[in-house]
């Protein structure tokens, strides 16, 4: 393993740390560059993290853009519920994208507490 790839892996170990603190809610994870390039992952479901690193990027590119129009240049957080009722959620993380899948019907304000807690800018936890 490269040094390069030690730094990344300590870096971003925030992202085990999300699936763990989560308690089985959130089973994928993916950081993802803004050109939909993934830098990291973690999963408990056998999901390819480019497949998932693309969609983010094109649903980040679309609410982006929507954004924009309406005169609000950033969002939060975007949250889709799928047909079986787990969730895709994707939050800014420094300059690139957090995107997890839920388990169904998960707690969503445990969720996004976990997910503020460690992304936050400056958080003891994140960043």
């Amino acid at each position: 393993m490269s040094s390069e790839e030690k730094e990344v892996g300590k870096k971003y170990k925030v992202l085990t740390d999300i699936v763990y603190s989560s308690k089985g809610s959130i089973e994928v994870i993916v950081l993802v560059r803004p050109d939909g390039t993934p830098i990291d992952s973690y999963a408990f479901k056998s999901i390819d993290a480019d497949y998932l690193s693309a969609a983010t990027a094109a649903i980040v590119g679309t609410v982006s853009a929507v954004t924009q129009l309406i005169g609000a240049n950033e969002f939060s957080r975007i949250d889709v519920q799928l047909g079986d009722n787990r969730h895709i959620i994707i939050v800014p993380y420094e300059k690139n994208y957090v995107a997890c899948i839920t388990k169904s019907k998960p707690n969503l304000g445990f969720v996004y507490i976990i997910l503020n807690t460690f992304l936050k800018p400056g958080g003891s936890k994140g960043g």
